[in-house]
């Protein structure tokens, strides 16, 4: 994902990640808004955290949404991500 993503807090925007290592695959269907703020509150914590040899991080462009991070933040407890699995009412 992009820093775009980071703002788009749309309430008629959902994201569906597909989890293809599970079988069957596993739909976790986010809303926009909490896809912006677990992609905030990700960066921050990790640019926060400097590298292995103690500098600090570079800007980059790419984002992810994983159900588990190297980093910790309070939007991102372990299993945050298992209250949208297969959400689909929202779509409605």
């Amino acid at each position: 994902m992009k820093d775009e993503h980071m703002a788009d807090t749309s309430s008629d925007l959902l994201y569906c990640f597909v989890d293809f290592r599970s079988s069957p695959e596993r739909v976790f269907v986010i809303p926009a808004k909490k896809v912006a703020e677990v992609l905030v509150a990700v960066d921050k914590a990790w640019m926060k955290k400097p590298k292995k040899d103690g500098t600090k991080r570079d800007k980059n462009m790419w984002r992810m949404i994983k159900p588990q991070f190297i980093v910790k933040t309070e939007l991102t407890p372990p299993g945050w991500m298992d209250k949208y699995l297969e959400k689909w009412d929202l779509l409605t």
